[in-house]
């Protein structure tokens, strides 16, 4: 017997809150055929070899956190009822092992009522903008051009240059997983690339170098932030850099009384 979800739950897609993602997820999972192990019909959905799902399938595990922890923030019973009703079956094919599909996939009733939260938290608790594919794309080619930039950069350390092409390609990773991690994951990717350097060499965020990754970070920090709030984003990712090469010039004890040189001057909170 194959278990296939009806096709009127393909019409409520939305990849910017957890319940969006599951539910996306668990409609890829169930037009698998229903004797399939979960293990291939996962490798199937997360199109990865089936020796690698255990390497993914723990992301998947998380939205369901992400998704109770979203609805206990509302604060809404109306929300909070589905959840306690549905939840151990939305997580029971959560799982990398060869019982047949169509015995652990979640019912009808339970895959609606997560189309149905997943409607109501995009309305009201985003984590952000999911852009198409075509701009997702566009986005991935400038972080590519962007970390062989850094690679080649001769005004970054080697072991800063290392560091931050690490945190830019798990920012590529995360545009690549939108579908799981959604917005929230991107956004904190790229606090990482920033952080890197605010917690090591803060010199390096005078580089030119680096003010091509603040200015290519904001791009991608507007293109999944939901329209109120990102004028608050911009003036963020504004402040960041230019907050990062104050902190690079303030004086330094280094036991002789020295100072380090002047910070430059940067106009306003424009991203450099």
């Amino acid at each position: 017997m194959e278990h296939r979800c009806p096709a009127r739950f393909l019409r409520v897609l939305h990849s910017d809150n957890p319940a969006g993602r599951l539910h996306q997820l668990l409609i890829r999972l169930g037009e698998q055929r229903g004797e399939m192990p979960l293990l291939a019909a996962w490798a199937e959905v997360l199109t990865v070899p089936p020796e690698d799902v255990i390497l993914h399938i723990g992301r998947v595990s998380d939205l369901l956190r992400e998704l109770q922890a979203a609805v206990d923030r509302t604060g809404d019973e109306a929300l909070l009822a589905p959840v306690r009703r549905y939840r151990a079956a939305w997580s029971q094919p959560i799982a990398p092992t060869n019982q047949p599909l169509h015995r652990a996939m979640a019912d009808g009733a339970a895959v609606e009522a997560l189309a149905l939260l997943s409607a109501q938290l995009h309305a009201t608790a985003s984590d952000g903008v999911v852009p198409v594919a075509e701009r997702r794309d566009e986005l991935r080619s400038q972080l590519r051009d962007l970390i062989d930039a850094v690679r080649d950069a001769d005004d970054l350390p080697d072991e800063v240059k290392h560091t931050v092409v690490a945190r830019l390609l798990e920012v590529e990773q995360a545009i690549v997983h939108i579908d799981i991690g959604g917005p929230a994951a991107v956004h904190r990717a790229m606090e990482a690339v920033v952080g890197s350097v605010a917690f090591g060499d803060v010199r390096a965020a005078k580089s030119r170098t680096f003010k091509r990754v603040g200015a290519t970070l904001l791009v991608i920090w507007t293109a999944f932030t939901s329209a109120p709030t990102i004028q608050k984003s911009i003036e963020t990712w504004g402040d960041y850099i230019p907050a990062l090469q104050a902190q690079s010039s303030a004086p330094t004890d280094g036991g002789n009384g020295s100072e380090a040189a002047p910070a430059e001057e940067h106009p306003g909170a424009e991203c450099p």
